[in-house]
């Protein structure tokens, strides 16, 4: 059976413990149920602003400084999930600062027990996760410019072919010689499919081989002469 601990062993335990909260770039605080804070570490200065006093002589100061977007899903956080769990909770929202920046604050809170297993309290942990955050969003922000970039060229692509669809000129895109794209009219012009098509050297389809030499002479001065072309009758 192990020694009961001394008043002096528990005094120093405390004391040791407390060091730790107040020498940690984190905020720590223990509110009672009353709402009333036993302890707030010197750290809540740093990430907002205000002393350890002004939040003990105001504790609704707590509340005040939440970002007015977040107060609603901050205040039905903490009834939906402190109300019947002992577990720790977590919870990312923005504050106002003392000289009035924004900051994000990752707070992790859980229920205090004693010894007898009472609820006595709530203990928490608020860390400065301002520069993640940041760069979470704008991660996030670069993700939709990308997508409405995509949305906006597959919907000029959409209107291209429509368009190109519309005329009786054929329209052939190609990239190396290879094609990547034609219009109805090209199609029909030729009496190839669009599947026949896509992908193939249009050089060697659609060109009689005497004269690939002056095409691709052509291709390099960029000018065309005449030449005679393969078509399928339909």
């Amino acid at each position: 059976m192990k020694p009961k601990q001394t008043y002096q062993e528990l005094e120093k335990k405390a004391a040791f413990f407390q060091t730790l909260a107040d020498n940690s770039y984190d905020w720590e605080m223990f509110v009672d149920l009353a709402g009333e804070i036993k302890y707030i570490s010197p750290s809540c200065e740093l990430i907002s602003g205000y002393s350890a006093n002004e939040f003990i002589e105001n504790p609704k100061l707590l509340s005040q400084i939440i970002h007015q977007s977040d107060k609603e899903i901050v205040g039905d956080h903490f009834v939906r999930k402190l109300k019947n769990t002992a577990e720790t909770i977590s919870l990312a929202y923005r504050i106002i600062t003392k000289n009035g920046d924004i900051k994000w604050i990752e707070h992790n809170c859980k229920k205090a027990f004693d010894k007898s297993n009472k609820n006595i309290g709530y203990s928490s942990s608020n860390r400065d996760i301002t520069e993640r955050q940041n760069e979470q969003n704008k991660l996030i922000n670069t993700e939709k410019e990308l997508t409405i970039a995509k949305e906006k060229a597959e919907e000029s692509e959409a209107k291209f072919k429509q368009l190109s669809n519309l005329t009786f000129e054929g329209i052939l895109l190609t990239q190396n010689g290879i094609a990547s794209d034609i219009n109805l009219s090209f199609s029909k012009m030729f009496g190839y499919t669009r599947e026949e098509i896509i992908g193939k050297n249009l050089l060697k389809l659609l060109i009689k081989e005497e004269y690939h030499n002056m095409i691709s002479q052509n291709i390099i001065k960029n000018y065309a002469l005449p030449y005679e072309q393969y078509s399928v009758n339909f």
